[in-house]
């Protein structure tokens, strides 16, 4: 059994002078996360699927954080999360439990939500893909901005605990991981 690793860099206190590497850095992981669902066909359908999503979730999220000086980033960025939404509708199944179905929800709103900051910036290619969104989610699509958001917030504290407990739990980790290292 394959699995996926996704890791959780901190950066240094000097972040914001190296501001356009990181972004160019962290585009880079979801070009690569686009390639390898597409080189894995014994991926499970369900796990693809939901790899999908939080790729154009993902992507999506880091067009938010771009600046005017990336337009060609933002672009890259859009159409890959278009590329990536086909291939999620070309492997929706139903999904039957409980968690994958709340982990789905998660990622659809996200993407609904930022879908409403980004449409008009979409490439061409992008636009078809994003056109077939509301069959993803017929009753998220309806939803108000507002109520979009309460949905998250509410999804989020529920799949993955408020904030505090995860920078918490993140810091003790990496403490425990960075002690454990200089030994």
């Amino acid at each position: 059994m394959r699995k996926l690793v996704f890791f959780v860099l901190q950066h240094a206190a000097s972040a914001t002078n190296q501001r356009s590497k990181m972004l160019h850095f962290d585009a880079l992981q979801h070009f690569e996360t686009i390639k390898y669902l597409l080189t894995q066909p014994k991926f499970p359908t369900v796990g693809k699927y939901l790899g999908w999503l939080a790729c154009v979730a993902g992507c999506l999220e880091l067009v938010g954080g771009l600046t005017d000086d990336l337009q060609q980033l933002q672009q890259n960025l859009l159409g890959a999360a278009g590329v990536a939404l086909e291939n999620a509708a070309n492997c929706k199944e139903n999904i039957v439990e409980q968690r994958k179905l709340l982990i789905e929800n998660f990622y659809l709103i996200k993407i609904l939500l930022y879908m409403n900051l980004f449409y008009n910036d979409l490439p061409e290619v992008a636009i078809k893909s994003f056109e077939k969104l509301p069959s993803f989610a017929p009753n998220l699509s309806k939803l108000s901005i507002s109520d979009l958001k309460a949905k998250d917030k509410k999804l989020f504290s529920f799949l993955f605990y408020d904030e505090a407990t995860i920078k918490k739990s993140l810091k003790n980790k990496y403490t425990a991981f960075q002690n454990s290292y200089l030994l």
